[in-house]
């Protein structure tokens, strides 16, 4: 099976993973100038486990509430949009990692803690160099490997033989990927960002968090991920799909201004993922 017979497999998948309707219009409505806490709150009170999730988060150490909240609107106001969409898109996300998958030395349940470990690290990054949107980071950081789990859900033979050739080699899982079916996770993640009609930024920063010095104008983001997911690798964060520590761009500093040395940045990030840990988690 080739590239392209993988592309057109997954072109003619109808049952491929979907945002749920009610996610969908919440990231509408966070996105309209015109949409105020009220409209938003509503919406959400009509899904009884995503009421449950934004309360659980509200209330959770992260935001450090002196006293716990039981309003919806209240949580909205406090949180804001931008940590709401990034948490509807974890909630969502949970759907497509819940049932776990163990090959070898996979684990569908340690890559979803990588991957919310590199958005907690893309997350870090961005406010660090302060450029873009930290909670944008966080959700690509977060959805950065989905291709991984589309590839296992889909493709379950190929991704046995890949699994297969990472134990028996020790390499990198997108080589082993390229060997089998000619197409990376990357590449298959971002396909399903597109249906998702994600926006640009997210569909680049899953498409070249491996090479970006491609992504053109997305090439901040594409750098949060792809550090975050060394720096998550380093820290053994869950599990990536192999063992390796990807090799980072040459020109990453260019793109990623940052000021402190590496070992200042790891330092600095397992302190935050210390602060954070509820958040691995709150989606359980």
């Amino acid at each position: 099976m080739n590239r392209e017979e993988i592309l057109n497999i997954l072109r003619g998948i109808r049952n491929l993973p979907t945002l749920p309707d009610v996610v969908t219009e919440i990231l509408r409505l966070c996105d309209d100038p015109d949409a105020n806490t009220r409209q938003i709150a509503r919406l959400i009170e009509k899904d009884p486990v995503l009421t449950t999730k934004v309360l659980k988060l509200v209330n959770s150490s992260y935001f450090g509430l002196s006293k716990e909240l039981y309003s919806i609107n209240q949580a909205l106001v406090l949180i804001g949009y931008d940590n709401l969409k990034s948490m509807v898109m974890s909630a969502s996300m949970l759907q497509i990692f819940n049932k776990d998958s163990k090959v070898g030395s996979f684990s569908r349940k340690a890559l979803w803690k990588h991957s919310v470990g590199v958005g907690i690290g893309a997350r870090f990054l961005a406010k660090r160099v302060g450029i873009g949107d930290p909670e944008q980071a966080f959700v690509a950081g977060l959805i950065h490997d989905v291709g991984k789990v589309i590839i296992d859900w889909f493709f379950h033979p190929q991704f046995v033989e890949i699994i297969t050739l990472v134990d028996r080699d020790h390499c990198w899982i997108r080589e082993a990927e390229i060997r089998v079916m000619q197409v990376t996770h990357e590449e298959i993640g971002s396909y399903l960002a597109s249906r998702w009609n994600l926006p640009d930024l997210l569909k680049n920063g899953i498409a070249y968090h491996h090479q970006p010095t491609l992504a053109g104008e997305y090439a901040v983001m594409a750098a949060e991920v792809q550090l975050s997911d060394s720096l998550i690798r380093e820290l053994d964060v869950g599990y990536g799909g192999d063992p390796t520590v990807p090799v980072i761009d040459g020109e990453i500093s260019s793109i990623l201004p940052l000021r402190q040395s590496p070992d200042e940045i790891v330092s600095d990030l397992a302190l935050e993922l210390e602060e954070s840990e509820n958040i691995f988690t709150l989606f359980d």
